[in-house]
């Protein structure tokens, strides 16, 4: 860009410097002879002008290119795949381009696996507010919704209904027995064996979610 503005005062230049020798050549007289030269001077100067932009347009957006595929290549180069598709300091372009340059994966499957990792983060975000929702419910009812609650492993039913005799160990009652959270699960207790015990139906709603 800048060498094609240089050229056009040299060319402007060059144009008056013809026009002056024509000027002297016929004694001062321009006929019609000198304006069709300048005429034609400046019709192949104005085209060559705006090519040589044209193409210095093209070489530093090339430069450009090249400089910013050898900057993502330095600094994201040595990425794993999952870690270069959620990068969210990449846009779609430069994820193409470090998958099929580091890892070459081939267009179809570029798509493929941006399209998964677009639903994987679509699902993480629904998630986490599911879960602020969950622990939102827990606050103002203080109790866990039932689809919440992870299923107690067959082997750890097992061990509890052996450990406690099949009895609840609050009244001795071997009706209606349940299994329960010791400390609830609204409040952060899991499904294991010290955390499970035998209370038949009356003891387990009296206690409720208390501790």
């Amino acid at each position: 860009m800048i060498t094609a503005i240089l050229l056009l005062p040299v060319i402007v230049l060059l144009v008056l410097a013809m026009a002056g020798l024509l000027w002297w050549g016929f004694g001062g007289k321009i006929d019609f002879s000198i304006m069709v030269i300048v005429s034609v001077l400046l019709s192949i100067s104005v085209p060559l002008i705006k090519w040589k932009i044209k193409k210095d347009e093209e070489a530093r957006l090339e430069n450009e290119c090249v400089e910013r595929e050898r900057k993502l290549l330095e600094d994201y180069g040595k990425l794993d795949v999952h870690e270069m598709l959620l990068n969210k300091a990449l846009n779609r372009t430069d994820k193409r381009y470090l998958l099929s340059t580091v890892h070459n994966y081939s267009d179809d499957e570029i798509n493929a696996l941006m399209g998964d990792a677009e639903k994987a983060e679509i699902k993480a975000k629904l998630s986490k507010v599911r879960r602020g929702i969950y622990q939102k419910a827990n606050e103002m009812y203080d109790v866990v919704p039932s689809d919440e609650r992870t299923r107690i492993p067959d082997d750890v039913q097992q061990f509890v209904w052996r450990r406690d005799k099949g009895c609840c160990v609050k009244c001795g009652s071997n009706e209606k027995l349940e299994f329960d959270h010791i400390i609830p699960f609204s409040k952060g207790g899991s499904n294991t064996e010290r955390n499970l015990q035998l209370l038949c139906e009356a003891c387990n709603r009296g206690k409720s979610n208390k501790i």
